[in-house]
């Protein structure tokens, strides 16, 4: 099984996005924005909790927002959430507890974003296509 981490790069704060760097086999990708740190649940979409999960390949999915994914992976496994995926989108609003990728960060309007997210989206779903599944280490730095 292929290994897979989400390294977080910017400190868990409650209503600030979360930065991370998501590396295969210990090589970087791509970088990673989830939605805010929420302690003991206190917003409807908290992030994922450090430590391991199965991420298992799913097809023909759409987000809470509605954005179709013919192809993706679904983190499991993470307590009380379920339907979390990789997929595209540039900011914080685009989540609602999904992890987005991009080729690298940028500020707009003051705010964290993720640049270029559907060809980071596309090297991801190219790098790990034949995997069915993997363990992904969430991981605070």
């Amino acid at each position: 099984m292929r290994e897979v981490s989400l390294i977080r790069i910017t400190p868990p704060l409650y209503n600030r996005p979360i930065g991370g760097v998501l590396r295969i086999n210990g090589e970087p990708l791509l970088v990673t924005l989830e939605p805010p740190f929420s302690e003991g649940l206190k917003t409807q979409h908290p992030c994922i909790p450090t430590g391991e999960y199965v991420c298992k390949k799913t097809h023909d999915r759409k987000t809470t927002g509605g954005l179709y994914i013919p192809l993706t992976y679904e983190v499991t496994g993470v307590p009380r959430r379920s339907g979390i995926l990789f997929h595209v989108g540039n900011f914080k609003r685009e989540t609602e507890g999904c992890i987005l990728v991009g080729l690298h960060y940028d500020r707009v309007n003051g705010e964290l974003a993720v640049k270029y997210s559907r060809i980071a989206f596309k090297k991801f779903i190219e790098a790990m296509e034949a995997d069915d599944e993997f363990l992904l280490k969430v991981i605070q730095s």
